[in-house]
């Protein structure tokens, strides 16, 4: 529904440039990363169940996540500079909401009911959206998907079961096979660092092939502070600096209310 081409354009939202250090992804498996090792023996499944609940524990304490000030950077051929804002309630509650110096560039977000994403330049610049049970009749690509994000911070909890455990280093590596938001099978990994119980990266993978990747490569307080993440095949990045963000606090209602368009096209129907 949402070609690569479209995605482009977003990610080219305004030309604001300027002198950037541009991180490399400090998890990322390197090419040629294999994903058919035999399964991890007993010993080692019991460790890593120990490593999933503590992280577990974590994430549960926090039903919040609210951040008034984002500074993005995006890479897509050109440097981009935008700021945004973010709100997250568990379990389905979010919105994301990224500006450039002039208006409004992008509303994501979702409810208990639906979720939408909202581009300025796309065309047309509709609201696209649609019911959480549709998702996989949407053929919405996975940067689009306010899920997605929110997934990125890294406060969600791990599964217990169809969970395939294993070492990468000195960290935790969990692999389940899934699907993606377009409905196809991919393999989702999840790292984890056992010594802080916290997730630093997530992967997904379709035919063996890195697809999508989202890495909090610097925590403060204990809460993500900047984290990058790269989509493969459309060969853009997104680096996101959290300013002074907050748990646990009470969050207006209305922020989960699906904004009104003059332009609107419900998918996945």
């Amino acid at each position: 529904m949402i070609s690569r081409c479209q995605l482009a354009i977003i990610a080219s939202l305004l030309l604001v440039l300027g002198v950037t250090y541009w991180p490399r992804m400090p998890y990322a498996p390197k090419p040629g990363y294999l994903l058919n090792e035999k399964p991890s023996d007993l010993k080692s499944r019991i460790e890593a169940l120990t490593v999933i609940q503590a992280v577990n524990e974590r994430n549960r304490q926090i039903r919040t996540f609210t951040c008034p000030e984002i500074k993005i950077r995006i890479w897509n051929k050109e440097f981009i500079k935008l700021t945004g804002n973010m709100a997250y309630e568990k379990d389905k509650n979010f919105r994301m909401i990224v500006k450039s110096i002039i208006t409004k560039e992008l509303d994501l977000g979702s409810n208990e009911s639906y979720f939408w994403f909202w581009s300025r330049r796309m065309k047309p610049s509709v609201l696209y959206y649609s019911k959480h049970e549709n998702l996989y009749r949407t053929g919405l690509r996975t940067p689009f998907h306010p899920l997605w994000m929110k997934g990125s911070l890294g406060l969600d909890e791990i599964p217990t079961s169809g969970i395939h455990a294993r070492r990468r280093g000195f960290n935790w590596e969990f692999l389940q096979l899934t699907r993606n938001t377009q409905g196809k099978r991919v393999l989702r990994s999840i790292l984890v660092d056992p010594k802080r119980s916290i997730i630093v990266g997530q992967y997904v993978y379709k035919d063996s092939k890195l697809m999508v990747s989202s890495e909090i490569y610097e925590y403060r307080d204990g809460l993500p502070h900047r984290a990058i993440v790269k989509w493969y095949e459309e060969d853009v990045v997104m680096i996101l600096e959290f300013v002074n963000p907050k748990i646990n606090q009470g969050i207006i209602p209305s922020t989960w209310v699906r904004p009104s368009m003059r332009g609107e096209i419900e998918i996945g129907e």
